[in-house]
C-alpha cells in the first residue's frame, strides 16, 4: 500500500496536461492523500474513482478526495485540463460548508456546473501556476486563500443544486482493456460493503468470476489485492471519522469495518506513521 505521508503537510502541487492525437490514459490506478481539483479547459476527460466512472466536460471544475484509487480511462482529442492537489488538513481546517465536505469525504466527485465560472476558473488556475513557479511565501499564501474562496463558492452552488455524482450521471461501465468492466464492478461492490465482513469470494461472486481469476484481474488493474483494497476503504472511513467526529478510537475502528483494534492500529500506523490519536490531533489543529 502507498504510504500516504504527513496529513498536515502545507504543500500544494499542480500541473497542466494537454494532448493532441491518440489520448493517453493512466495504465494503473494511483492514489494520494490530498483533495484534488481538476479543471477541464478543452475537451473532456473520464476517470474511474471509487467504483464509478465520472466524466468532466470543458468548463467544469471537479473536486474529489484522491485517497481512493483512481485512473484516467478516457479523454477527448484534443483535451486540456489543469489539476491541483490540496493537503487534506487544509481542506478540513478551513471548515468548509458540509454541502461540499460531506460528499467529498464520502468518496463522491463534486463539480461546478455554473457556466459563468468557466472563464474565472481558467484565469484562477493560470494565476495559481504562476504563484507556484514564483515560489514566494506571499504568493503561496494568496494561492491558498483563493483556493479556499473558490471552494466556498462551489459549496454555495452545491447548496442550491444537485452537483455531485448520482447513478443517473455515472457513465456506462468501462470496457477498455481486458476485464476492466469486471474490475469496476468489484470496486463498486467493495465501496458498498467494506464495513461488513467481506471475503474475496464475495467480491468475485458479485461479478460472476472465480476467486482466483478475480484476484489476478484485480491486481493486474489496481496493482494491489482485493483484501488490501478493502482495507484501504476502511482506513479512509476511519480517517473521515477521526477528523470529523468525537467518536473513540475503538468506535472508529469498529464503524470502519475493523473487527480487531490491534489490526486497526497496525494498519493505520503503517500508512500514516502515527497513531489514530496523533492523526486526529494533527488534522484538527487550526
Amino acid at each position: 500500500m502507498t504510504h500516504l505521508g504527513d496529513p498536515n503537510a502545507d504543500l500544494v502541487s499542480m500541473g497542466l496536461s494537454g494532448w493532441h492525437g491518440p489520448p493517453p490514459v493512466m495504465e494503473r490506478f494511483h492514489r494520494h492523500n490530498e483533495v484534488e481539483l481538476n479543471f477541464v479547459e478543452e475537451g473532456a476527460i473520464s476517470y474511474l474513482s471509487g467504483g464509478r466512472q465520472v466524466s468532466v466536460k470543458a468548463g467544469q471544475l471537479a473536486v474529489f478526495w484522491a485517497a481512493l484509487p483512481h485512473r484516467l480511462v478516457r479523454a477527448e482529442d484534443p483535451a486540456i485540463f489543469h489539476w491541483l492537489t490540496l493537503p487534506l488538513a487544509s481542506f478540513l481546517q478551513w471548515r468548509l460548508p458540509e454541502a461540499l465536505t460531506q460528499p467529498v469525504l464520502h468518496g463522491e466527485v463534486v463539480w461546478s456546473r455554473t457556466p459563468q465560472m468557466s472563464r474565472y476558473d481558467q484565469i484562477l488556475f493560470g494565476h495559481w501556476q504562476d504563484d507556484l513557479k514564483d515560489g514566494s511565501e506571499a504568493g503561496q499564501h494568496v494561492l491558498l486563500i483563493e483556493v479556499e474562496a473558490r471552494l466556498r463558492r462551489l459549496a454555495v452552488s452545491l447548496a442550491s443544486s444537485v452537483s455531485r455524482t448520482s447513478p443517473s450521471e455515472v457513465a456506462k461501465p468501462v470496457t477498455d482493456g481486458e476485464g476492466l468492466g469486471k474490475v469496476e464492478g468489484m470496486t463498486r461492490f467493495v465501496a458498498e460493503h467494506y464495513t461488513e465482513p467481506v471475503r474475496v469470494a464475495d467480491v468475485a461472486h458479485s461479478v460472476g468470476l472465480h476467486p482466483n481469476y478475480a484476484l489476478t484481474l484485480f491486481r493486474r488493474a489496481l496493482g494491489i489485492g482485493i483484501v488490501e483494497y478493502v482495507t484501504q476503504h476502511r482506513v479512509l472511513h476511519a480517517q473521515r471519522l477521526l477528523a470529523t467526529t468525537d467518536a473513540s478510537v475503538l468506535e472508529v475502528a469498529l464503524a470502519a469495518g475493523f473487527n480487531s483494534p490491534s489490526r486497526f492500529y497496525t494498519v493505520f500506523r503503517r500508512d500514516f506513521g502515527r497513531t489514530p490519536r496523533e492523526y486526529r490531533a494533527l488534522v484538527r489543529t487550526p
